[in-house]
């Protein structure tokens, strides 16, 4: 087993974690904003 593959993974699970952070957050606002057209 290679000793960056740790690291590369480690590293994919905070990129994952960011996007998902990131994409809950816009989900929410954008839901928000629909409710206070309708």
């Amino acid at each position: 087993m290679p000793s960056k593959k740790p690291t590369l993974f480690s590293g994919m699970m905070l990129f994952g974690f960011v996007s998902y952070g990131f994409l809950s957050h816009e989900y929410v606002r954008l839901k928000t904003e629909i409710s206070n057209s309708l």
